[in-house]
Order: structure tokens, then sequence, then C-alpha cells
């Protein structure tokens, strides 16, 4: 089901990136012609080599919108414009393209092209869905342009959800591939607790900005289970060994396109952290209290990683900030959210 089951919110906790305000209309992407009638009426999201059209105007960081009508290419090659769906009963279209006379409209409208980081956790949440929708599909179709199986040039299908190949004697026009479908990755992202759930431990990449920590992470690989992700990760990053593994929430990351599967895992026993795979610089194990005072004194909605702190202190304890699935992990745990 591609609907959005009436508006409803099911989560009580929404994460950046999701609860899109579209009507996806899944049903309608194999069909062309409608595809071509709801493109005459439609308003595009434009990018360019992956940098979204946006607004800022009264200081406010908007989805820069661009009519069909100003798109003087056909529907179909070369523009391969993908369907994202309904808005308000308005058909909303993603393009990535570097088209002059789209340059010339944009700019007549006070329109930029922008980094999608820090620029996308501007945007109202329920835009910045809609970008990382357009963001991962657009992205997906210009990463593949030719056929995996045989070589030959592919084109877009399905309102740019799949990919078919032009050699009608491929053996991806006889099955289902998954190389002809739009690629998710999934990524655990986990909150680990001790025994007595009064502590998490966090760690770091030397990459980031001093202080910070965050929730282990990494790929699922094959043939692995959630649970199982969450135990391999937290051995070879810490050295630590779970036991329980929870699934709490979820988010989608346009980075180029992910899909942050949270969870908790509890420690049987505390026992000495180890960098096994040394992806990390640093894991330590934090109480309620520091994290708490850590959340109470950061800036909401800042990208630290691209943006900096603000802090010359190193010994100034930071979070992910709050559009990331790691922030959520550790908030609901740390205003008691008992997940064992």
């Amino acid at each position: 089901m591609t609907h959005r089951l009436g508006g409803k919110r099911y989560s009580s906790t929404v994460t950046f990136f999701s609860n899109s305000t579209l009507n996806r209309n899944g049903d309608i992407r194999a069909q062309q012609d409608q595809l071509k009638t709801k493109f005459q009426t439609a308003s595009i999201l434009v990018f360019k080599n992956g940098k979204p059209l946006l607004s800022r105007a009264s200081g406010k960081t908007a989805l820069g919108f661009i009519p069909s009508h100003s798109f003087s290419s056909s529907f179909s090659q070369p523009l391969n414009p993908v369907y994202l769906g309904d808005r308000d009963n308005v058909p909303i279209f993603a393009i990535d393209a570097d088209m002059p006379s789209i340059d010339e409209v944009a700019k007549s409208k006070g329109f930029e092209y922008v980094d999608m980081r820090p620029a996308c956790f501007q945007l109202p949440k329920d835009e910045a869905a809609i970008l990382a929708q357009g963001r991962s599909l657009t992205d997906w179709n210009a990463r593949n342009k030719f056929c995996p199986a045989c070589g030959s040039p592919t084109h877009s299908i399905s309102g740019g959800y799949a990919k078919q190949c032009s050699n009608s004697h491929c053996i991806s026009r006889k099955t289902t591939q998954n190389y002809s479908h739009v690629r998710t990755d999934p990524v655990i992202i986990t909150g680990i607790i001790s025994p007595d759930s009064k502590s998490m431990l966090l760690g770091r990449q030397k990459v980031w900005t001093k202080g910070l920590y965050s929730c282990i992470a990494g790929f699922i690989e094959a043939g692995e289970s959630l649970e199982d992700a969450v135990r391999r990760e937290a051995y070879e990053e810490t050295g630590t060994t779970v036991g329980q593994v929870r699934y709490h929430l979820s988010q989608p990351w346009p980075f180029p396109n992910s899909l942050m599967l949270g969870c908790y895992a509890q420690v049987d026993s505390l026992s000495e952290i180890s960098l096994v795979d040394k992806e990390l610089e640093d894991a330590k194990w934090f109480t309620k209290d520091e994290i708490t005072d850590t959340i109470r004194k950061q800036t909401p909605g800042r990208d630290i990683k691209t943006e900096g702190a603000g802090h010359s202190n190193t010994n100034t304890l930071l979070i992910p900030t709050d559009y990331a699935i790691a922030h959520q992990l550790i908030k609901a745990w740390v205003e008691g959210f008992k997940p064992f």
C-alpha cells in the first residue's frame, strides 16, 4: 500500500524525512498515459547534480518548485521525471537535470541550488520528507544508466521506480531482478544499554566534531537479521556482547538511499571496551544525567557534523541533534522509555 492512509500518524515519534504528506499513488506508476496527464499540471522538484532547488525567501527555507509548463523537453527521454505523488491534488515530480532554461526560471523566482546538508535540515518536516524521496529516486536513476546483467543502456519505467534494459533478450527482461528496482540500504542504529539500565554506550569517529558521540551504527550485511547485525556491530565497534535486542523506530536517510533502523540492545555484563575494527576513535558509557544535561544545552536542528559544534571545550559531550534517529533513541531512553 503506497497511500498515506488518510494522513494519520501511527508513531508517537515522527523521525525527520518521514511521515510524508504525499499520496504516492503507486497503482498508477505503470500507466504512462496517466503520468503524462498529471505532468501537465505538476509542480517539479528540481535537482542539479544532486543539489536541490530551494527558496530562501524571508529567511525561511522551502522547496523551490518549478511549474511543469516551464519544461520544453518531452515527458519521457531525456527528461525522465520521477513521480513522487500528489499533495493536495497537485502532482509532484522530481527531475535531476542541467538545463539553462530552468536555471533562468529559478533565478527569476529567487531560487538557488544548494548542498543537501545542512540545508535540508532547515526545511519544514513535511517538505523534508518530499525532498528525501525525490533525492533518493533521482540519485538512483542517475547512477543506474546501464544494465548490470548485460551492459546495455537502461531507461526508467514505473514513474522512475524501476529500470528496464534496452536489450530485449536480457535476463532482466524475463525475470525479476533486484537491480531493476530502487535500492534501499538497511542500517542499524543502536543504543546499547548497561545491565542496570542506568548508562548508554556511545561512540565517536575521528572525523566528527570534537565531543560528539552517537549510537553504534552499521550496514546490515547479506544473510543477516536485524538482531544479528546489531550484535555483530556492537562487538566489532566496541568489543561488547549484547543479549536482548529491541526494534524501536525507523527513518529514511537520503544520503543517498538508506533506511535507518533504530534499536536498543542490552549487555548482560559490563566488560572492557575494545575498539575491535578501529572504526571508532573512542567509545564510552554515559549516564542519564550526563546526557540530559547535553540535550538541555544543545541547539536543536543544527547539523553538528557540517556546521561545527560551537564549543571549544573538548570535554563537552555532544550528541546528534534532533533530526537524527540516534537523537530520538537517546532522548527516549533518557526520558524514561524502558525497552527491557
